[in-house]
């Protein structure tokens, strides 16, 4: 029987052993066998990269990490000029323009449909009350405004998760 203690242990992310370093278990595959554990700095490393929304999980047991995480923003120009972070910013911007040229179309739109002028090509003078067309397109942009703003916040916390310190505690 080997001694626990010398048993040299691997770390399930970057597969090194370290004798005298600490590994943890996050999941519950390490209950099964004393090799699937990890270093907190390699799961620290891995919910800072992540590109996804989607948890991180054990290559082993695919289970999610049982793992309280907190990002503390960080207000520093080398994470605020870095690439991932200025296109997750430029998304945002790309949203906000997106929203903005839809409220200006629609505008347009109504500027030029309500005009006692305008007439349907094919059911001559417009009676909004009744116009489907109109309706449909009215409707679709309050359902993306509806949509926008959660999709505005989806990004800015991507944004804002880019600029973060990850600080993680085993639960």
């Amino acid at each position: 029987m080997v001694n626990r203690a010398h048993r040299q242990e691997v770390c399930v992310l970057c597969h090194s052993r370290w004798p005298n370093d600490r590994l943890i278990g996050a999941c519950r595959c390490y209950k099964k066998s004393d090799s699937n554990r990890l270093h907190r700095e390699c799961l620290t490393s891995l919910y800072a990269n992540k590109e996804s929304d989607e948890p991180p999980r054990c290559p082993v047991c695919y289970d999610v990490y049982r793992v309280s995480v907190r990002y503390r923003f960080l207000f520093v120009w080398d994470r605020m000029l870095a690439c991932r972070s200025v296109s997750h910013f430029l998304e945002l911007i790309i949203v906000a323009v997106m929203l903005l040229c839809g409220c200006v179309t629609l505008w347009i739109f109504h500027r030029q449909t309500s005009s006692p002028h305008f007439q349907h090509p094919h059911t001559g003078p417009s009676n909004h009350a009744t116009d489907w067309p109109t309706l449909f397109i009215y409707s679709l942009f309050f359902l993306t405004l509806i949509m926008v703003p959660f999709t505005m916040r989806k990004v800015f916390e991507r944004w804002k998760r880019a600029n973060s310190d990850v600080e993680i505690d085993i639960v």
